[in-house]
């Protein structure tokens, strides 16, 4: 039996700019995705992306490059926290008959 362990903290916010394609449909195109480690609040992982991306891209506000943010909470704090088994990995063994 495999026991799984999943390390959470923090939040990835995505900055959008909200454009119009070829055809006329309104699609949201990436700008940037920030993810904050610790923060208690979604609120607070906006607050400090906002200022992230306003020092990184050189404005005031960071609406003058995006329209909207989207906050994804509670992400991993790496790839090994997502993926760590606890036991140790073997090759398969045939049961015997």
């Amino acid at each position: 039996m495999l026991a799984w362990s999943v390390s959470m903290s923090g939040y990835r916010v995505s900055f959008f700019k909200m454009l119009l394609s070829s055809d006329g449909h309104p699609f949201k195109c990436l700008q940037e995705c920030i993810e904050v480690p610790h923060s208690e609040t979604p609120a607070e992982a906006v607050d400090h992306a906002s200022r992230t991306f306003e020092a990184r891209h050189h404005v005031p506000d960071w609406t003058l490059h995006a329209d909207m943010v989207e906050v994804v909470g509670q992400i991993a704090a790496s790839q090994e926290d997502v993926w760590s088994p606890k036991v140790a990995s073997a090759p398969p063994t045939r049961p015997e008959r």
